[in-house]
């Protein structure tokens, strides 16, 4: 459990610096990172009930790397890299808040 909770919280704050380096308003850029916050830790207690803590994890983190590497693929495509982080975002926040959910 102390791995999970390590890379999750690493990667949960190092997403985080990255939304002020994609091009656009701070203020829509912030907005788009906090609705994906807001849809992981709404979602995380229900996929975490649903499917258990193995296969939640894990599919969380899977959608998180799915964003990952297309945001490393598809860099350079300022048009989709919003979207991509938003995908990281959204796994990462939800794993994250996972971590505290199985603590319990």
């Amino acid at each position: 459990m102390f791995f999970i909770l390590s890379s999750c919280s690493f990667n949960y704050f190092l997403i985080n610096f990255y939304v002020d380096r994609i091009k656009g308003t701070i203020v829509s850029n912030t907005l788009s990172s906090q609705f994906a916050e807001m849809i992981a830790v709404m979602s995380s207690s229900p996929t975490y009930s649903y499917y258990g803590p193995k296969r939640a994890f894990t599919i969380m983190l899977v959608v998180s790397g799915i964003g990952a590497l297309l945001l490393y693929v598809y860099f350079l495509n300022d048009s989709l890299v919003p979207v991509f982080i938003f995908v990281s975002k959204f796994g990462i926040s939800s794993a994250f808040n996972m971590t505290f959910i199985a603590q319990n």
